[in-house]
């Protein structure tokens, strides 16, 4: 006798066959699934209850003041690298700090003057890792009276040591007359003696810029007067020079007899 097919029919099967047919049957929807849960012994899991208007308000509230909490303490974090950063400019600017060395002016000041009192040019000085750049003493100058005095004063003896180094440079005669290894003959080194005359006019210029007193003298209507003085060396001349050379002294010798 055949039995109805229905839902226990799988039952008929074999056992292994039974167990695939349950493993293998859809299981659909909630009531399914929590059936299935509850027959295992787990927990269903909860629904999350819905938060009140009142709640939701307060959850936003708390929200928006965690963050801007957050926020206010990016910003002062930014504010802060800020005002550190102007400060380190302000600092850089009035040349207390190179990099990361602190410029001690109360120590630098008095050797940069010192320097420049014995003929020392600032931008030499200032090449010298230890101190700042020219930029920056120049700053100190329109900032502190009192260092500004002091500069005007070095300047004034850097004028005196330069013209005095004129008159040093005139009177070192050596390398003016070198000897040929060849020939043995005494030739004079015109190279030496232009090099010399540029020093000391490099110089006279200089201290005439520095200091009013080696400035070139003025006319009673102010206009300026430039004394240009000649030298001649009479080693550098032929006979026939020579002879020019002498009755151009007598000419000029008889003027200026008349005119006295």
């Amino acid at each position: 006798m055949t039995k109805n097919a229905g839902p226990d029919s799988h039952l008929d099967l074999p056992l292994e066959s039974a167990r695939m047919a349950r493993e293998l049957t859809p299981r659909k929807g909630r009531k399914a699934a929590g059936d299935n849960a509850t027959q295992s012994g787990e927990e269903k899991p909860k629904r999350r209850r819905r938060m009140t208007p009142e709640e939701k308000a307060a959850w936003r509230a708390e929200r928006d003041k965690a963050q801007a909490a957050e926020e206010s303490l990016v910003w002062a974090d930014i504010r802060e690298r800020g005002q550190a950063e102007g400060r380190k400019g302000q600092l850089k600017r009035q040349g207390m700090i190179h990099g990361h060395a602190l410029y001690n002016r109360d120590e630098l000041i008095p050797i940069i003057l010192d320097r420049m009192a014995n003929g020392e040019a600032l931008a030499n000085i200032c090449r010298e890792k230890q101190f700042p750049p020219p930029s920056t003493v120049l700053f100190w100058l329109a900032k502190e009276p009192l260092f500004a005095e002091s500069y005007r004063h070095a300047r004034e003896s850097m004028a005196d040591v330069l013209f005095d180094q004129c008159l040093a440079i005139a009177d070192d005669a050596a390398g003016d007359v070198i000897q040929n290894a060849q020939t043995g003959e005494t030739i004079v080194n015109h190279a030496n003696i232009a090099r010399a005359k540029l020093r000391i006019e490099t110089r006279f210029r200089m201290a005439g810029k520095i200091s009013s007193k080696y400035a070139d003298k003025a006319a009673a209507d102010g206009t300026p007067v430039t004394v240009n003085n000649v030298t001649i060396n009479a080693r550098d001349l032929d006979a026939d020079q020579r002879d020019k050379l002498r009755n151009l002294l007598l000419v000029a010798r008889a003027n200026a007899s008349g005119e006295g």
